[in-house]
This record gives C-alpha cells, structure tokens and sequence, in this order.
C-alpha cells in the first residue's frame, strides 16, 4: 500500500510539473528563434509546430529518466506509471497550451 500511495504521489507531481516544463521550453525555444540567427533556422517557424517539440523534448528527457531508474533497481510498475504520468502531463499541456491560443484569438 505505502508502494501505491508513493506511486499516485508522483504521478501527481510529474503531472504538474510536465505542465511547467512544457511551457518553460516552449518559451525558451520561441525566444532562442528570436534572439538567434542561427537558431532560426532550424527551429520550426510556426508557434503550433513549437509547442510540439517542446512536448516532445520534455517527454524524451523524462524518458531517460526513468529508464535509468529502472536500470538501478527501481520498482518497474514506479515507473511505468511515471511515463503515463509524463505523457499525459505532457500532451495536456500542448493541447491546454494550444487552446488557450485560440481562445484568445477568437
């Protein structure tokens, strides 16, 4: 039980914090596409195609995460629960992040 109660605390926060960090790159890529020259050419133009890498960037950094606890021994049932928590903390955020552009566009 104390596993299970470990296990949705987590989940919780990943959730919460992939929102953040979704949000945090696709800041930081927007600006880095501004700021820089170079960076502008292959970073994608459109603000929908931005927020997606930044969605996927995050997902993969927290993917290696967990493999590497897994390779040392941590629980796998831990840690399957934290790339669902991840992936739906990731893809939550594109898509709330996405929304709320065309809402305040309309």
């Amino acid at each position: 039980m104390e596993l299970f109660g470990h296990i949705a605390e987590r989940f919780i926060i990943h959730f919460a914090s992939a929102t953040f960090l979704v949000l945090l790159a696709f800041m930081l890529l927007r600006s880095a596409r501004r700021r820089y020259f170079l960076a502008g050419e292959w970073l994608p133009e459109s603000w929908r195609s931005t927020l997606v890498l930044a969605a996927l960037l995050i997902f993969a950094g927290s993917a290696l995460r967990e493999a590497y606890d897994v390779s040392v021994g941590g629980a796998l049932a831990k840690s399957v629960s934290d790339y669902v928590s991840w992936s739906l903390g990731c893809g939550c955020a594109a898509w709330g992040l996405h929304r709320l552009v065309k809402e305040a566009n309309s």
